[in-house]
């Protein structure tokens, strides 16, 4: 336990390391692109707008409540989507690097989770345009958008922890999280809304994890208070990952070198 505190007090003060190499992940990426990392949000908008429109229309929905609605959650999956279906690989592709330079291995894992909040970030441009679109303005519950955010980039810096070691370890994992991921795409609330379900059905929305960071971080926009029931979903799931990465760094973290 000693050695995970201890580098991840030294990766936290090497900020402007990974801060950098994320950067330069980033616009390496689309090096030469006339609108660079743009695109990304460029093709965001268009899958939103693409799926508002034949969602809204065909299902008959108020598109002044649905396309905001979609918009926030379809930005916010991405972040996270990115983070589950790319960590796996994340020590894979620096295998030289793991070989040649010797520094804390969790300054990857925040490079990695920088560079998708870069992305998130451009995205919310999206959020801005449609909130601004359908006159949805901030309100004091927006504030509550903070914290949300907070706990959604410490979540994703464990999993992504857990995720690079397994996918490190065994081969298939990315493989198997890249084939399930449309699936939880459409068990997760994004295009249709949790009080749709009664009864049992009623529960796949609180077996989802990912339902549970999208209420905290949507809502807020949507200017609505959260229920306490997702934040404390959050908060057990990221002690469970706390105590989980911090066994598995104790365990494997000096065998990486040999899995990659």
């Amino acid at each position: 336990m000693n050695n995970f505190f201890k580098d991840l007090r030294e990766a936290l003060s090497k900020t402007p390391v990974w801060w950098y190499m994320s950067r330069r992940d980033l616009v390496g990426r689309y090096r030469r692109t006339t609108l660079g990392p743009w695109w990304i949000t460029i093709g965001t908008g268009i899958g939103i707008g693409a799926m508002g429109t034949v969602w809204g229309l065909f299902f008959g929905m108020n598109l002044q409540e649905f396309f905001p609605y979609l918009g926030a959650g379809y930005v916010l999956w991405m972040f996270i989507s990115s983070v589950v279906t790319e960590s796996p690989m994340i020590f894979i592709e620096i295998a030289p690097m793991l070989r040649s330079i010797k520094i804390p291995i969790l300054i990857y894992i925040f490079t990695s989770v920088m560079r998708h909040a870069y992305t998130l970030f451009h995205n919310f441009f999206i959020v801005v345009l449609i909130f601004g679109v359908f006159k949805i303005y901030p309100k004091m519950e927006t504030l509550l958008f903070i914290p949300g955010l907070i706990l959604l980039f410490i979540s994703a810096y464990f999993a992504s922890l857990i995720l690079a070691f397994f996918g490190a370890r065994f081969r298939d994992v990315s493989h198997i999280i890249n084939s399930f991921m449309t699936f939880i795409f459409l068990l997760t609330p994004i295009m249709w809304r949790p009080e749709i379900l009664s009864g049992k059905k009623a529960f796949l929305v609180y077996l989802n994890p990912f339902s549970y960071y999208l209420a905290i971080l949507r809502d807020p926009l949507l200017g609505r208070v959260p229920a306490m029931t997702y934040y404390y979903g959050v908060f057990a799931m990221i002690g469970i990952m706390i105590l989980a990465a911090v066994y598995i760094y104790r365990r494997v973290a000096h065998r990486i070198v040999f899995w990659v």
